[in-house]
């Protein structure tokens, strides 16, 4: 079996898990309304030994700006979640006062802890911000041997995590 890529496979059953229409810009590209936000899907493609994974990756515009520098965002907590982190890279007091304020949200808390992010990631810019998110669902498993094509769900909770959590980062400010 030949690892055949699908354009547009992975983003209609996205657009499909998620229960919204998007605008779709290219095979691997759209743009999605939900409620009050905007935010953008994009196909990433990760190769490995004898398979491919085709991951769907979020993006959504954040009203802060600063010094360029991002804000790695994930869980406290080995087996059970304990809270959220949220660590500036460079480790700059500017994007720590970012941080600070982004852990002291109640509403971000509640939003982002039953999220199953892969990578989640506040990216500060001068002009402007964008928050990206890659899920451990939303995603499209192609392997060689044995040959499978696969979509994995994440589910509608984790779904509604995921609009809450990007909702959240579009109004942080």
């Amino acid at each position: 079996m030949q690892l055949v890529s699908q354009p547009g496979k992975l983003l209609s059953s996205v657009l499909a898990e998620l229960g919204l229409d998007g605008e779709v810009h290219s095979p691997g590209a759209a743009t999605v309304h939900a409620g009050d936000v905007e935010f953008r899907i994009r196909q990433q493609v990760e190769r490995h030994f004898l398979m491919r994974i085709e991951v769907a990756e979020f993006e959504a515009s954040v009203p802060v700006t600063g010094e360029a520098g991002r804000i790695e965002l994930g869980h406290r907590g080995g087996r059970r979640r304990a809270g959220v982190t949220a660590r500036p890279r460079p480790d700059r007091a500017d994007l720590q006062d970012i941080a600070d304020r982004l852990l002291g949200s109640e509403e971000f808390h509640s939003a982002f802890l039953p999220l199953d992010a892969k990578t989640a990631v506040l990216q500060v810019g001068r002009d402007s911000s964008r928050a990206i998110i890659r899920h451990v669902g939303f995603s499209r498993v192609l392997m060689v041997f044995p040959p499978t094509k696969r979509y994995v769900s994440a589910g509608a909770d984790q779904a509604k995590a995921l609009i809450d959590t990007l909702s959240v980062l579009a109004r942080f400010s």
